[in-house]
């Protein structure tokens, strides 16, 4: 044991400099009291808490029982404000899912962005971190806390949840949001138009998929100028419809509109922490593809709807390989799990 190290603190059972170096929600430290006050003990070269001189001879002379004292609600909060969700079958033969929680403290020590440059998938009780991009000397690792939606007022409750700010957040990513997008007359109007929509995918009437049909083909064809002033929205917006025209079994206009996201995907990276539902509703529609293909004459491009299947198919394999990595094994367990 060494001054402003821990190898007493790991002897215990666990790395707690890494546990206290996790955010737990508050203003005035990691769960870890020392002298009887609070402290936030900032962080060594490694990333760990960085323990004060003050703390090492204590825990010295008394002992890591005398000299630390946990409170249990911060440490369940710092659990709560950095977990990761994660799941496992219930057995090798039982294929229902266990949904849980996994704790990682080096991936918890990056912050957020709508468009982060690292992506992290985690598989039972490993998480797998992935550069989603080229990333810049000197230029910080961040990932998505949550990922952008229309509804900026449930945007700001899921942010306040770290205390983050939702204006600087989406300061920081014009490469998805161009100021001149934000200052647009009808940019409000139409994320209200639009928070409509997303709200009512989760109820399956027939009608009100119309009504959301309506609404982003106004959004596309009416409000175009501000569409088209970020391609990121204009590849939301085409996967919207598409996944709207699925739900309605309309295929043929489903894959048209899947195709067009697609089309515009090769001229710009699609942040990678969104990849994850883009994928799915390609596998899923390129299934539906399969098993009933639609009366009307596939695209010429593609040739028939089977080879429209296998487009949809590799498309998604090539998105899904940003976050999952290039092996096609891997591709192939993660397209098991959301198909079966």
């Amino acid at each position: 044991f060494a001054p402003g190290r821990a190898d007493a603190l790991v002897a215990t059972g666990g790395d707690l400099r890494r546990l206290f170096s996790l955010y737990d929600g508050t203003s005035n430290g990691y769960g870890v009291e020392v002298g009887g006050v609070g402290s936030r003990l900032g962080l060594d070269l490694d990333g760990s808490a960085l323990l004060p001189d003050a703390l090492c001879q204590q825990i010295l002379k008394d002992g890591v029982a005398k000299a630390v004292k946990l409170h249990p609600k911060r440490i369940f909060d710092m659990s709560q404000n950095n977990s990761f969700s994660t799941w496992c079958y219930e057995s090798a033969t039982k294929r229902s899912k266990i949904e849980g929680t996994a704790l990682f403290p080096e991936p918890s020590w990056l912050n957020h962005s709508f468009d982060a440059n690292i992506v992290s998938a985690t598989i039972c009780d490993v998480v797998v971190m992935r550069a989603s991009r080229d990333i810049r000397v000197d230029e910080e690792l961040t990932q998505s806390y949550v990922t952008w939606s229309w509804d900026e007022e449930a945007l700001r409750q899921k942010l306040a949840r770290w205390r983050l700010d939702l204006r600087p957040c989406i300061g920081e990513c014009v490469r998805l949001l161009p100021t001149s997008l934000l200052r647009h007359a009808n940019w409000e109007a139409e994320c209200g138009l639009l928070t409509e929509v997303e709200r009512s995918m989760s109820v399956t009437a027939s009608g009100t998929l119309n009504i959301s049909e309506q609404s982003i083909t106004q959004a596309l064809e009416v409000s175009l100028e501000t569409v088209q002033a970020s391609k990121y929205l204009q590849i939301r917006l085409r996967l919207l419809l598409a996944d709207v025209r699925y739900r309605q079994q309309r295929l043929a206009d489903a894959f048209a509109e899947a195709a067009r996201a697609i089309t515009i995907m090769k001229s710009f990276s699609y942040p990678a922490a969104e990849l994850n539902q883009c994928c799915i509703l390609l596998l899923m529609l390129g299934i539906a593809l399969l098993r009933a293909p639609p009366s009307a004459t596939a695209p010429e491009a593609v040739g028939n709807w089977g080879d429209a299947a296998v487009f949809l198919g590799r498309t998604a394999a090539e998105l899904a390989a940003r976050f999952l990595g290039p092996g096609v094994a891997c591709f192939r367990a993660w397209a098991r799990c959301w198909t079966q």
